[in-house]
């Protein structure tokens, strides 16, 4: 079912690009350069999604860490005899 959804998404995604062949001038930064409109909206979108994925991946390590300090702090106390 995946596969199916994954195959049809992209013949759209096909679709969009090959009606949307007008070129247009675009800058990045510094760099100057020539695409087609739908070429340049999936590549807007890819970086897009790179840059979610990115943030994702380092709220997810940040979170990781902080739960394990917080295990290693309870691990401590719990092995530290009572007084």
């Amino acid at each position: 079912m995946v596969v199916v959804i994954a195959l049809l998404v992209g013949l759209l995604m096909l679709v969009f690009i090959l009606q949307n062949g007008a070129s247009q001038r675009m800058t990045f930064l510094w760099i100057h350069f020539t695409v087609p409109l739908g070429v340049g909206f999936l590549l807007a979108a890819i970086l897009g999604g790179l840059t979610v994925v990115l943030i994702g991946v380092a709220r997810i390590t940040q979170i990781r860490l902080v739960v394990r300090r917080h295990a290693r702090t309870e691990h401590i106390q719990a092995t530290q005899p009572l007084s």
